[in-house]
């Protein structure tokens, strides 16, 4: 017969493999924000592009101009392209959800130290709030271009072989003012300055403003603005209470839902479609939520929300343990509460559903906008 804390690592690994393979289908769901891959670069003969700005001199140029790309070769296309692949939405959020289901199994055993074991608790900490940051500033941005509505750098002319030519916006939806992916660089770039080391951070913004740059994604002033706004979200958000995180979903979701709805009625003409990523980023935002109430017990999550998460140190999760009858000096800490994994499971799966069902109404959002 099997010991029973064999039997119990077993069920574990296999539970986690299923969540990891679940995750990966909700990643593949979670449409991106950027409509790219090689395959857009390989069916036109020439690519002939132009700002869509106009501009009198170099300093509005150099902040506004069209910078994709467009040599036979396509070195700065093909690097940028490799570049989001690594660098994505998506990818934040795999790589994220595959620490937090693999963590436990690193520290979480009896075998490891009590304060080892609370700060990797305190990590989950971190790693969660990090899932809000980002969708926050996914949805919080996609209104912010509604209000500014500046349209994105580039507008193409394709040859194709057959020498077709068509004009046709390739790359992004139309607005691109300020960019979403220098917003969310930014703020897991200062993420990466502050717990992990600042080459790492500052590596990571460089790497993706590049790329946003190179694909015609996004102008300088762009990137500059994604910069700007990353950087005061992340004064504010590790500056201000925990509990304010509560606040900020319902005031991004009813000030983000009005801008769509009235500016939307403007620009009839304006494919609408890309705010559906707004509600994804909501949907992250509650699930990061309810990884809050699953991970930590609720004497640790009221001294927690009433603290700004940079001065939430690891000491608050030798206290308050999962395991009400186990004291500091105890051996064994139990920081899984019970059901955790079940519970991860089950949010999971709703959090599948939820892109599942966003993604179904992704090409219909502008017909239902004008429907009201």
């Amino acid at each position: 017969a099997f010991d029973s804390s064999v039997m119990k690592l077993y069920s574990r690994t296999y539970i986690y493999l299923i969540l990891f393979f679940i995750f990966i289908s909700v990643n593949r769901a979670n449409g991106k924000l950027i409509n790219f891959s090689s395959q857009n670069y390989n069916i036109f003969h020439e690519l002939n592009c132009t700002s869509n700005t106009d501009y009198d001199s170099w300093i509005i140029k150099f902040v506004n101009g069209c910078y994709l790309d467009t040599s036979k070769e396509g070195i700065g296309i093909k690097l940028g392209i490799l570049i989001d692949s690594w660098f994505n939405l998506s990818s934040y959020y795999l790589i994220i959800i595959s620490v937090l289901i693999l963590l436990p199994f690193v520290a979480f055993t009896e075998d490891v130290e009590l304060i080892t074991q609370a700060k990797a608790n305190q990590w989950r900490f971190q790693l969660v709030l990090l899932i809000f940051r980002i969708a926050f500033a996914e949805s919080f941005t996609i209104w912010l271009q509604v209000l500014f509505q500046q349209e994105r750098p580039c507008s193409c002319t394709i040859c194709f072989d057959d020498n077709n030519e068509n004009d046709d916006e390739i790359f992004g939806s139309q607005f691109g003012m300020p960019s979403i992916d220098a917003t969310v660089v930014t703020l897991i770039g200062f993420y990466f300055i502050q717990y992990i080391n600042f080459l790492s951070g500052l590596t990571l913004v460089s790497l993706v403003s590049f790329k946003c740059v190179i694909l015609g994604l996004s102008n300088v002033g762009q990137i500059i603005a994604g910069f700007s706004i990353g950087l005061i979200l992340h004064i504010y958000q590790i500056g201000s209470p925990i509990c304010f995180r509560v606040v900020d979903i319902f005031v991004n979701l009813i000030f983000g839902s009005i801008a769509i709805y009235f500016i939307e009625h403007d620009f009839e003409s304006t494919n609408f479609n890309f705010t559906i990523n707004f509600l994804r980023g909501i949907a992250w935002q509650l699930f990061s939520l309810v990884l809050f109430i699953i991970y930590f017990k609720p004497s640790l999550v009221k001294v927690i929300f009433k603290k700004p998460s940079h001065f939430v140190k690891y000491e608050s999760f030798i206290y308050y343990t999962a395991n009400d009858n186990l004291e500091v000096g105890s051996n064994v800490f139990s920081p899984q509460r019970r059901f955790e994994t079940l519970l991860f499971l089950f949010s999971l799966m709703c959090l599948f559903l939820a892109q599942w069902g966003l993604n179904i109404l992704s090409p219909h959002v502008t017909d239902i906008l004008n429907s009201f």
